[in-house]
């Protein structure tokens, strides 16, 4: 009998193996099972390769690739996404997932539901709970759907522009074919945030009222990382250019030049809809960068009242001569 599946997980790992079996149980524990299982490992020099080679024997679902080299975080989740096309090429949904996270049994079965009533939404995504290193408890999100629910489409982009978390928002289900509508995860900064709201532009989020994924925190996804974790040989020139800047010059060739995004939008449409998106998207990067700047006089400050106060409590010490 053929295997195919209506659902595919894509998940690029590298290096964690000491979280690796907890997350693939997770992912292979889910009550919808008609899915297919596409990992590709991004080199690792740890367990990675040992694990996946013991799981993959025991489930038929997942399927198991070795890049020869490394492709650094993006270029492999894009990786995990063509090759889940095409090994199973029945898919109608998809979702990118880590090597870390933790996903409830019936995530998968929610948002596919979630999907099934409402074809005219490109993604869905459940609230969830974030953990630190050892599983514990650090915060919860809820309610992150704010304007991306809308009916109105610029509404749903500019949302994205402004801020949504699409860090923890790209990790959703996701209908294959408007994925395919995209260009997907980029090389450039903040991929994540430039494909919701591709995506955005294509129809209305859904969101799935119940905790039902475990995010690990693992710090601030700041522009250094970014370049480390996406181009291991070395980062582009143009990745230290504003995120607003990288945004502009893959939307305009995707929306502009290449006919991508909704096909019923005009060409004036959607070079209103590209201009809206980055202007609220430099507002963010105007926020961050005041808000590096208000951070580290908050800190040359700190470090000037502790020099004075040492001064000071060296000026009341008594000298040797005194004594």
């Amino acid at each position: 009998m053929t295997f195919a599946p209506r659902a595919a997980f894509g998940i690029p790992v590298y290096n964690h193996a000491h979280q690796l079996r907890r997350t693939l149980e997770s992912i292979l524990s889910q009550s919808f099972g008609d899915l297919g299982i596409l990992v590709v490992d991004d080199c690792s020099t740890d367990e990675t390769p040992q694990i996946l080679a013991e799981y993959a024997a025991l489930d038929p679902r997942l399927k198991v690739v070795r890049n020869e080299r490394q492709h650094g975080y993006t270029r492999n989740a894009m990786k995990t996404w063509r090759l889940a096309r095409e090994s199973f090429p029945s898919i109608e949904y998809f979702a990118w997932g880590s090597d870390h996270d933790l996903w409830h049994p019936d995530w998968l079965r929610l948002l596919v539901a979630a999907l099934d009533a409402a074809p005219e939404a490109p993604i869905a995504w459940s609230w969830y709970h974030r953990i630190g290193a050892e599983g514990e408890m650090i915060m919860s999100r809820r309610e992150m759907l704010g304007r991306g629910g809308s009916a109105d489409r610029t509404a749903r982009v500019r949302y994205v522009g402004s801020g949504a978390a699409a860090g923890s928002c790209i990790y959703s289900l996701i209908r294959v074919p408007a994925l395919e509508r995209t260009s997907g995860l980029r090389l450039v900064l903040v991929p994540d945030r430039l494909l919701l709201a591709e995506l955005a532009a294509l129809g209305p989020f859904v969101e799935v009222p119940e905790y039902l994924w475990h995010r690990r925190y693992a710090g601030l996804a700041s522009g250094a990382r970014q370049r480390r974790s996406s181009f291991p040989g070395g980062a582009p020139l143009y990745t230290h250019l504003p995120v607003w800047a990288q945004h502009l010059a893959v939307l305009a060739q995707d929306w502009l030049l290449r006919g991508l995004g909704p096909p019923e939008l005009s060409w004036p449409g959607r070079l209103r809809l590209l201009a809206l998106y980055t202007l609220d998207n430099a507002s963010i990067d105007r926020r961050r960068r005041d808000n590096r700047a208000a951070m580290k006089r908050r800190k040359q400050e700190a470090r000037d009242r502790e020099r004075a106060a040492r001064k000071k409590t060296k000026a009341k010490e008594p000298t040797r001569d005194a004594a």
